[in-house]
């Protein structure tokens, strides 16, 4: 039996954390071995990064996400991404075929295209408001053809959950783009013609 290989990304990443553990045990008392340690650390750094380097360099489409090769069988998209790395472009991948596999991955990249979406928390946000929505509406559907009336009810309060979590989830992704801002003004004015003003804010 064949064992699969490792993804080079999860090699990487695995190296890197191995280096940093070498190098937050480096020896202290010994200076020739703290600087060897030191010395093999930055060496594992280096190869981690280099395995990252991609063959050829790679695309990005609709929504920021990097266009995977045929042999993946993703569908691809346009325009060119600059400086990317294998890291990158598998999880790019992963999020592209989760979204698939919801039936969403047509409005999901239209939604991260149209937000702005500049960011792996920003993308995942846009991808999980695009499969809430196609779900709820599929479930809309289903209630109204439903002939059991608890059924057709249960079918309802599901989508009404799913419509108030992408309600929830478009505000978290407008705050994250806008940064957290509010401010409140209250003033209170007395009849005898003395004004009280206070405003509280909260940045």
């Amino acid at each position: 039996m064949k064992l699969a290989h490792e993804p080079v990304a999860a090699k990487a990443v695995k190296q890197r954390l191995e280096a940093r553990h070498v190098r937050a045990l480096a020896s202290k008392r010994d200076p020739v071995r703290h600087d060897f340690e030191l010395g093999l650390a930055d060496r594992m750094d280096a190869e981690a990064r280099s395995i990252l380097i991609p063959p050829k360099p790679l695309q990005m489409g609709l929504g920021g996400e990097i266009v995977p090769s045929a042999e993946d069988g993703l569908p691809g998209i346009e325009s060119v991404l600059q400086e990317p790395d294998l890291l990158n472009a598998e999880a790019s991948k992963q999020r592209a075929h989760l979204l698939e596999r919801t039936g969403s991955l047509e409005i999901g990249v239209e939604v991260a295209e149209q937000a702005g979406a500049s960011n792996a928390i920003e993308k995942m946000l846009c991808h999980q408001m695009a499969a809430a929505h196609r779900r709820a509406m599929s479930l809309i559907a289903e209630s109204e053809q439903a002939k059991d009336p608890q059924a057709s009810c249960l079918k309802a309060k599901t989508a009404v959950r799913l419509l108030d979590g992408f309600a929830r989830a478009a505000l978290v992704l407008q705050r994250l783009q806008m940064g957290e801002s509010r401010s409140v003004q209250v003033q209170n004015v007395c009849v005898a013609g003395t004004a009280v003003v206070g405003q509280i804010s909260r940045r």
